[in-house]
């Protein structure tokens, strides 16, 4: 389950410094505005190996022929960095207008082929917890958040800040630790081992509220039967999500199963805190029969699916 809270971030900021930090955020911003709303300016750097620490997972990441475009027109201020990592390449890119009353950053970032080595892995940890990647990985992502806000963050990390929009993750090759199935569930789904399940290919795909909810929908391909992961984590990083089967996945895409949830069978309901990329005070509950049956026949229903895909909702 996804996160788009930063794991290291503990809101211990007092109200009265959360209005010091925004009051300073919008000081810098209104400079910004004064110094660059006519500005003309262009600039590209290049750089062949560069070493960058993060350290919010304590990991030392090596980027290989990074080009960095920037530019300012009228107030218009885009960023953009292309650069090789593990094999893959990433690519990211930051827009806003000073022109506008309350400038929006728009975030852009697509990682392909990116071999996921012991580097890597507790910067995913931070988003999948309990997902363990061996192969590669892509992902896309398309967000917003107010420039004040970054600028905050940028001052004191233990700022709020929450971005709002999409995200879309593929991993080939990995595998989820968890609770173990019950005896009555190994026996309807032979061959079927929670407790760490391989997967060939999970895709999983997040939706990030202003509020710091992040809404969850993973499927996983693995040898024996397909599995799924839904629900949600809030602000406070209390993921709560739905644990079942997919009976159905072999006609299906993981993006059509993600819009019309067919063949879903819940297991179980999951609830835990995370934190630092780790599972804490975890909580597992199996469904009544009767649960089962609503989410299937009611949540699940394809008429009612159809309709949320036709109002441009998926949950």
């Amino acid at each position: 389950p996804a996160s788009q809270t930063q794991p290291d971030r503990q809101n211990g900021l007092t109200d009265e410094q959360l209005r010091k930090l925004s009051q300073e955020a919008d000081k810098v911003v209104a400079a910004l505005r004064r110094r660059l709303s006519r500005a003309q300016l262009a600039g590209k750097l290049t750089v062949d190996r560069m070493k960058s620490f993060d350290a919010a997972v304590g990991r030392v990441y090596e980027f290989r022929h990074l080009d960095l475009d920037a530019s300012v027109r009228d107030g218009k201020v885009m960023l953009s960095a292309v650069t090789g990592l593990n094999g893959g390449t990433v690519h990211q890119s930051l827009s806003f207008d000073l022109t506008d009353d309350e400038p929006v950053v728009g975030r852009e970032t697509r990682v392909r082929d990116v071999i996921a080595t012991e580097n890597v892995r507790p910067q995913l940890s931070r988003y999948f917890p309990g997902n363990t990647v061996t192969g590669y990985f892509h992902r896309q992502e398309s967000v917003t958040m107010p420039l004040e806000d970054l600028v905050a963050a940028a001052m004191d990390a233990r700022y709020p800040l929450y971005p709002e929009g999409t995200a879309e993750t593929v991993a080939v090759d990995g595998f989820v630790e968890g609770r173990a199935a019950p005896k009555f569930v190994t026996a309807i789904f032979p061959g079927l081992n929670l407790a760490k399940y391989k997967y060939r290919k999970m895709t999983a795909f997040a939706e990030y509220k202003p509020d710091g909810t992040a809404v969850n929908d993973m499927v996983f391909t693995g040898s024996t039967y397909d599995v799924y992961m839904e629900g949600q984590t809030d602000a406070d990083n209390i993921g709560r999500y739905e644990i079942g089967v997919i009976l159905l996945s072999a006609p299906q895409s993981p993006q059509w199963n993600h819009i019309y949830r067919q063949g879903r069978i819940p297991i179980l309901n999951w609830k835990a805190r995370i934190e630092d990329g780790k599972i804490h005070d975890e909580e597992v509950s199996y469904l009544w029969p009767t649960e089962t049956l609503q989410v299937i026949f009611v949540k699940n229903n394809l008429f009612y699916r159809m309709w949320l895909a036709e109002q441009g909702g998926k949950h």
